[in-house]
């Protein structure tokens, strides 16, 4: 019956043209107050006939047309006017309104935006609960950008299905597509779609039937059957909009009747179900007791954070900056434990239920946030450190090829080791240092270590590797290898050698008044002559002066070169 009511053939003017005027209810007001008085109305007046009642649901994003498509394939009236998030029209929206279907009254319809506000995660979660049929409508924008309103509605949804026992209908269906993403949704738009919903699958960690004691993950494809449709925006070409509502429709039908088939809510029953579900999804308010509590964690967290947050961060600018600050992992680790110490001492007295997990969670949450900050600190000056070592591993590699005996020679294989070790146990050290005592001593700590520790052992291998192709290695030689060859260029020696020379030196003085004189000199390789005249000498008779008029003295030299 259902199906013959959902034939394909119906054009959709002829369904524009012969809609019933049936008015929806406001099924849960802005408030989030459940209607289920009005409901029940609404279900008499339109669907007292009808046994067992097929919900379908829609939640989307506000705008994106998902009434105006409701109106198109299940004869409804819901208001399509453009309703813009923030307006004051959005602000008295209902959070969710209800009509049954004029085409086949056994079908109701649920309709509701995907918001931010703090009950759109229960309407959804209600959605889940209630429908056979659940239609997620997306702008095209907003696939694959984890919009926060469509991601929480999706979570609540995808929770909620998996509690149901068998997959739900899920169809996700996205608006304002262009025309090739409609020709071939499956190959554009589904596997960004089902890689979102896998992420929140992830996020939500649920256990499979039977596999939860073996700690194993339920698929997707147990809590929901996904669909993904592309729809064009109907402003841009009607007639491809109606054809695509009509295709939309089709695929709709066979999922709509296999519901029917498993209903299980009568109308008479629907509006006290509703209200049930609705009231079982309300969170419990706490008492004032544990509000306050609530209230001294809270603070306690703050206080904690700010005596040990602003060191850690200039700690961290400092490493920004390429500073190390040797004892980082002591200081850092008193911080945190003066932090979790004043924060326990804060919160002792708390010990009402909601507070106490609340403190347990806030104390996990800063030595969590302090270490964050602490890592990321120790880990730039790791960094700096690592650097370090490896410009002193590649200058003491250097030491050892300016001594070696020949430039060429290679590079001695037990000393270059020596060096290596020796850089690999001095930066171990130092890490050791930077280190948070608390993770240090932990396992995780331990494997974190030696991963640090085979990371850098593996780049001062490479170095050592790479060494003889180095740009400062190949400079080293070559200078070496210069400077011995000019070393080796030698200036030829003059031969030994004995060159006797004969010098013969005459002076002739002759009286007079010492008024002229003068020299002549003459030389023929080692020999030469040397004459001189002077009027210098005194009257023998008046002087006495007996000199020779001529003297001659002759001298031999020996020029020895050796």
């Amino acid at each position: 019956m259902v199906a013959s009511r959902w034939s394909t053939g119906v054009l959709l003017a002829t369904v524009a043209a012969t809609r019933a005027a049936f008015n929806p209810v406001e099924l849960i007001d802005v408030k989030g107050r459940l209607n289920s008085a009005g409901l029940d109305a609404h279900l008499k007046q339109h669907a007292s006939a009808v046994p067992k009642l097929t919900i379908v649901s829609a939640v989307g994003a506000p705008g994106c047309g998902k009434e105006r498509l409701l109106n198109d394939l299940f004869r409804t009236s819901f208001d399509s006017s453009l309703c813009l998030p923030g307006s004051s029209a959005a602000a008295s929206k209902p959070l969710c309104v209800a009509s049954v279907c004029a085409e086949d009254p056994s079908v109701l319809l649920l309709g509701s935006d995907a918001t931010p506000g703090a009950d759109a995660g229960r309407v959804a979660a209600l959605h889940a609960q209630v429908a056979g049929v659940v239609l997620v409508h997306l702008w095209q924008a907003d696939v694959g950008r984890a919009v926060p309103a469509n991601r929480r509605a999706l979570r609540a949804i995808l929770e909620q299905a998996q509690e149901v026992g068998k997959p739900t209908q899920l169809v996700v269906v996205v608006h304002d597509c262009a025309p090739e993403d409609c020709a071939n949704p499956g190959a554009s738009l589904a596997p960004s779609v089902t890689r979102e919903l896998e992420d929140l699958w992830q996020e939500l960690g649920i256990a499979g039937a039977g596999e939860a004691d073996k700690g194993a993950a339920a698929s997707l494809a147990s809590a929901a059957s996904v669909s993904v449709f592309a729809l064009p925006s109907p402003e841009a070409d009607s007639a491809t909009y109606a054809a695509a509502c009509g295709q939309l429709k089709a695929v709709l039908a066979p999922k709509v009747a296999a519901c029917a088939a498993n209903a299980g809510m009568s109308p008479e029953a629907a509006g006290k179900s509703l209200a049930s579900r609705w009231a079982g999804a309300a969170p419990a308010l706490p008492s004032k007791a544990e509000l306050e509590a609530l209230c001294a964690v809270d603070s306690a967290y703050y206080e904690s954070l700010a005596c040990a947050m602003p060191s850690l961060v200039r700690m961290r600018a400092a490493a920004e900056k390429g500073g190390v600050i040797g004892d980082l992992g002591a200081q850092a680790g008193k911080l945190i434990a003066d932090a979790v110490q004043s924060f326990d001492e804060a919160t002792s007295a708390v010990a009402l239920g909601a507070a106490l997990s609340a403190r347990a969670a806030r104390r996990a949450s800063l030595v969590e946030d302090l270490t964050a900050e602490a890592e990321a600190a120790k880990a730039m000056m790791l960094a700096s450190l690592t650097q370090q070592a490896l410009k002193k591993f590649e200058a003491k590699l250097l030491g050892l090829v300016s001594k070696l005996k020949e430039p060429a020679d290679p590079l001695p294989d037990d000393k270059a080791k020596k060096e290596l070790r020796a850089a690999s146990l001095n930066l171990a050290s130092a890490a050791q240092k930077l280190a948070l005592p608390f993770q240090a001593a932990s396992k995780a700590g331990a494997v974190a270590k030696a991963k640090e520790t085979d990371n850098f052992n593996a780049e001062l291998a490479a170095l050592l590797a790479g060494f003889d192709e180095s740009g400062p290695c190949k400079v080293l030689r070559m200078n070496r290898l210069q400077r011995k060859v000019e070393r080796a260029k030698k200036q030829p020696k003059q031969p030994r050698s004995i060159v006797p020379g004969f010098h013969l030196a005459a002076m002739m003085r002759q009286v007079g008044s010492g008024n002229l004189q003068g020299f002549a000199g003459y030389a023929l390789g080692p020999h030469s002559i040397d004459f001189g005249y002077t009027n210098s000498r005194g009257d023998p008779e008046l002087t006495g002066d007996k000199s020779p008029l001529l003297r001659l003295q002759p001298k031999v030299h020996f020029d020895i070169d050796l």
